[in-house]
């Protein structure tokens, strides 16, 4: 802890995610205890590969309604991790390429009429905005 005048900073330690976590994580939030691609998973984590408790589950959570598919998200965004455990301690974060290519295939994940929802939703809230006029009524009051 750090002090300073009318200030104290604090430094707090997020462990990243190991497989017992990640368990606890997929039953939690998907409500599976055992799947077949644990073990994919399982040796992802194993060979340094991990990301933190809340990526992994927000991306279960995006994907909470086949839990198969938010197991291969998992996969993939581990997979194209770029943060390695090298003797207790993450090194690097993800670049700009791993970013495009997660955020492609989170895409990729969300089924069709939920893409089309959320333009549907996106082309009506731009168009509220643009045709506002206020009330003149209201205005000269």
């Amino acid at each position: 802890m750090v002090s300073l005048r009318d200030r104290i900073d604090v430094h707090i330690y997020f462990p990243l995610c190991d497989f017992n976590s990640f368990k606890t994580l997929a039953s939690n939030y998907l409500g599976v205890k055992k799947h077949k691609l644990f073990p994919q998973v399982e040796e992802i984590i194993q060979s340094g590969r991990t990301m933190s408790p809340a990526e992994i589950s927000e991306l279960m959570l995006v994907n909470r309604s086949s839990p198969s598919r938010a197991l291969k998200t998992v996969i993939l965004a581990l997979e194209l991790s770029a943060r390695k455990v090298v003797s207790g301690s993450a090194t690097t974060s993800p670049t700009a390429e791993d970013c495009e290519a997660a955020a492609a295939a989170w895409k990729e994940s969300l089924p069709k009429e939920l893409r089309k929802l959320y333009s549907m939703l996106r082309s009506k809230s731009v168009k509220k905005s643009a045709s506002f006029e206020p009330d003149h009524e209201i205005v000269d009051r």
